[in-house]
């Protein structure tokens, strides 16, 4: 089991790959 700080981290930065993958993707899709 990972530990509530590891479980906090990787929360953290799957709110912030969710949050700055949206507009990747789409720049993606119109460069593309």
């Amino acid at each position: 089991m990972p530990s509530e700080r590891e479980m906090k981290a990787f929360g953290g930065l799957l709110v912030t790959t969710t949050a700055v993958s949206p507009p990747i993707e789409s720049n993606t899709l119109v460069s593309g």
